[in-house]
């Protein structure tokens, strides 16, 4: 009788339509204005505290995360309710490190003393059926920081202060590309293109006198021809992110350090356009994997403490349209978002407890 009953219940999912509209929701929610979309149930994944900056493999099946402690990688199980320990890395300089494209490696920063920074290679394979780290190898003694992936995973480009250098995978043919003045955040558009920031965050206004002030423009460079473009050269800009799409047009974002406005832009130069800071308080925190949406941030300042009381999780289409809230959770400071590559989790700390957070996202049915 129990076998009729279950085999009833899954004839019954295979052929209703809500089940299967539910379903294809889930793949689909890049096609649904951000007004459509809603959150459907959120887990904490740790408890004890301490993590910033929890970050997705490319490949959705794990999460890295900054804590006191080193970086911690975790096993992100299927159930989407909890998370288990892989391995960390304690030596590592900063936030100093780059999923590889197919979530099975990672490169990373170590400070050898002094300005001496050297690469390395991690390696994640699994052992009697469970995820665990199987090797640390050194890529280069004379490394850098801010490393990046190139999508064919055969390179990898960093930053050596004032250069911008570029290394195979498998620490072979170190070039160095450019140099002269300060880069920053490079990262590869395609397997021989590269973009990165260039400039300096201070400006000497006497002799060993210096000033803040970002002075950093948006640069391209070819691998091929080594030939450097200044993509935007009236614009100074603060920071920017790249979306590789399978399915739309690759786009970036980026601010601008003037207005504080947010620019999306198709990586062939299209479609360019401003979004508007309409409120102070609202931040662009992440994009979706299909360059569609934003998440954002409303923050409620506390002026007297120089503090946060709150935090509140915002939605709106990548053309600035949309604008929906999408938490209230009085209890939790939102922040350090990260979409995740299916586009179906958001990743994010509680700022006040630190401790990492997931939540499901669905398509709202009016």
């Amino acid at each position: 009788m129990k076998v009729k009953i279950i085999a009833l219940i899954m004839v019954l999912t295979a052929f209703n339509p809500l089940f299967a509209k539910e379903k294809d929701d889930q793949k689909s929610l890049e096609y649904y204005d951000a007004e459509k979309i809603k959150i459907v149930r959120t887990h904490q994944l740790t408890t004890e505290g301490n993590y910033r900056w929890p970050i997705w493999s490319p490949d959705g099946k794990k999460i890295s995360a900054d804590n006191w402690y080193g970086l911690q990688i975790f096993e992100f199980k299927e159930n989407g309710k909890e998370i288990e320990k892989i391995g960390e890395i304690t030596e590592m300089t900063g936030n100093n490190y780059a999923w590889s494209p197919a979530g099975d490696s990672m490169v990373y920063t170590v400070n050898e003393g002094g300005a001496a920074f050297s690469l390395w290679l991690l390696k994640i394979g699994k052992e009697k059926g469970k995820l665990k780290i199987i090797s640390k190898n050194r890529l280069t003694s004379e490394g850098g920081v801010e490393p990046a992936w190139s999508p064919d995973g055969s390179k990898i480009v960093f930053s050596g202060g004032k250069s911008l250098m570029i290394i195979n995978s498998d620490g072979a043919n170190r070039e160095v590309l450019i140099e002269g003045e300060e880069i920053w955040e490079p990262k590869f558009i395609s397997n021989e293109e590269i973009l990165y920031l260039k400039g300096s965050t201070k400006v000497e206004i006497k002799p060993r006198m210096f000033r803040p002030r970002d002075m950093r423009h948006l640069f391209k460079f070819n691998v091929l021809t080594h030939e450097e473009t200044d993509l935007f050269p009236d614009d100074i800009i603060t920071n920017f992110k790249i979306v590789l799409s399978e399915k739309h047009k690759d786009k970036m974002y980026y601010s601008l350090k003037k207005t504080g406005e947010k620019v999306v832009i198709n990586l062939d130069m299209t479609e360019k356009y401003k979004i508007p800071v309409e409120d102070e308080y609202l931040s662009k925190e992440d994009i979706s994997p299909d360059g569609s949406k934003f998440i954002c941030l409303k923050v409620e300042p506390d002026w007297k403490h120089d503090d946060i009381i709150g935090a509140e999780f915002y939605i709106m289409n990548s053309d600035g349209t949309g604008l929906r809230q999408l938490t209230n959770t009085p209890d939790i400071v939102e922040g350090d978002t990260n979409w995740s590559p299916d586009g179906r989790w958001l990743l994010y700390v509680d700022e006040e407890k630190n401790n990492i957070f997931v939540s499901k996202l669905t398509r709202h049915h009016d």
